[in-house]
């Protein structure tokens, strides 16, 4: 035991005994400073109806507010919530979108995106890698061209996969075409009418109404 730390022990047995002049010591001693909570980044607000939204600066947080028309995320690391948008590109790495409700089309060539659509969404384009949709409602036609994409939808009617690893579950599905590798895509009621996969190592759990 270090003289600090027989110092510090000897003066909390004192407190604890009574002896005049200790308790004051042994609490100071004890009271260690404590570092601050880290302050978390205010949002910034965008009014959409002013027309279209272009977010290029990286890190920020962005609250967009009413229906917005076309919404550009070029910035790196961006963190975007809104209500519903009719076109949404997704161009910066590791971005987060958040929509309430729904969106009319949606292209994402940036590396790590997250987005979670509340409602549901039309057109939806990828390519790039480790991107991830969810959408909670219905999905009409969804291309995946790039690798290790996740994609969780409701009732989706077209899929298309060209590119490999990618991971897809959805209710249902009408038509599907897979070109590639190692692509695994489930629907978990429905028959599909078409189904067509070529490629190595892909995993295709959809039943056919043939």
């Amino acid at each position: 035991m270090t003289r600090v730390s027989r110092r510090l022990s000897a003066l909390a047995i004192a407190a604890s005994l009574g002896i005049p002049g200790s308790v004051a010591l042994a609490t100071s001693a004890a009271a260690l400073p404590v570092p601050a909570a880290p302050v978390a980044a205010s949002a910034t607000t965008i009014d959409c109806s002013r027309g279209g939204v272009k977010l290029s600066r990286s890190f920020g947080t962005y609250r967009l507010k009413g229906a917005c028309g076309k919404v550009t995320i070029t910035g790196t690391g961006v963190t975007v919530s809104l209500k519903s948008v009719k076109t949404l590109s997704v161009k910066g790495s590791n971005a987060k979108v958040r929509v309430a409700k729904n969106v009319g089309k949606a292209s994402i060539t940036g590396t790590g995106v997250n987005l979670k659509v509340g409602g549901s969404l039309g057109t939806l384009k990828t390519d790039a890698s480790n991107a991830s949709v969810t959408v909670k409602s219905k999905l009409k036609t969804a291309r995946l061209e790039g690798a290790g994409t996740k994609l969780r939808a409701g009732r989706t009617t077209t899929l298309v996969v060209r590119g490999s690893g990618n991971h897809v579950k959805v209710t249902s599905l009408r038509s599907l075409r897979v070109v590639g590798a190692n692509n695994y895509v489930k629907a978990a009621k429905g028959k599909a009418k078409a189904v067509k996969v070529s490629g190595t190592g892909n995993v295709i759990k959809v039943r056919t109404s043939r």
